[in-house]
Order: C-alpha cells, then sequence, then structure tokens
C-alpha cells in the first residue's frame, strides 16, 4: 500500500518535521490556520450530507 519502505518513510516524516521548524512566523501561522480549517469545513459537509440522506430515506418511506 505504501510507496516507500517503513524506514524511508520515517526518513521523510522527520526531514518535513525539521523543515517546517525551521519556516517563518507568518508561515507557521497560515499552516495552523489552513490545517485548522480543513476539520470544520468537512464536518459541515459530512452534516450537511448526512441530512440529506435522512431527507432521502424519508421520502422513500
Amino acid at each position: 500500500m505504501a510507496f516507500h519502505k517503513p524506514d524511508k518513510m520515517l526518513n521523510i516524516a522527520l526531514e518535513a518535521g525539521v523543515s517546517k521548524t525551521n519556516l517563518s512566523l507568518s508561515s507557521i501561522l497560515m499552516l495552523g490556520f489552513l490545517g485548522g480549517a480543513v476539520f470544520p469545513v468537512g464536518l459541515i459537509y459530512f452534516s450537511s450530507y448526512q441530512q440529506k440522506q435522512k431527507e432521502q430515506l424519508k421520502k422513500a418511506s
């Protein structure tokens, strides 16, 4: 399933983490904002999708 072996994935993850620690404050804030915004958008989409499914089940009954 993976593109890389576990050892290589560890190195990739460590390099990504180290590169993020060297970012400027504005970049870190932007990453935090975008990461925090993704979860609520997904939650809103899922809840609206779930509501539509319930309405379709009521119509079918």
